[in-house]
């Protein structure tokens, strides 16, 4: 992931939930955007965070069962962020064992400061968080 930008691509905010045509026009009705706040806070999170831009560092983080968690971090500069994917469809359990990843951090989509400790906790089934430090 190390030199990229993650992309939004067409439909995702609706969602539309069906294949789209690759080589013929298949246009997308939008009207309920259900996924728009969703995107808005990644984007503005992409926006105000260097550790998303393209030249951004990327490490792999251990925190969880590989098969089914997967967590990281990117850096730049002073700026860090960490994703932890629950990619399963049962609740999975995390440690934090990284010293950098302990300590004050705010969650992007709790919209609030959490402080991050060694301490095993659970995630949701599907579950996401992001942190920005």
């Amino acid at each position: 992931m190390k030199n990229s930008v993650p992309l939004i691509y067409s439909g995702q905010e609706e969602p539309v939930l069906r294949a789209l045509k690759f080589f013929d026009k298949d246009p997308i009705s939008f009207e309920k955007f259900q996924r728009e706040n969703f995107y808005k806070t990644l984007l503005a999170l992409r926006k105000r965070n260097a550790a998303l831009a393209a030249d951004a560092s990327f490490k792999k983080a251990d925190i969880g069962d590989e098969r089914t968690i997967y967590a990281y971090t990117r850096e730049k500069g002073n700026k860090k962020i960490l994703v932890i994917l629950n990619l399963s469809a049962t609740e999975q359990s995390i440690v934090i064992k990284d010293q950098a990843l302990i300590g004050n951090a705010y969650n992007v989509f709790k919209e609030k400061p959490e402080v991050l400790n060694s301490n095993e906790r659970k995630m949701k089934p599907w579950g996401y968080e992001i942190y920005e430090y």
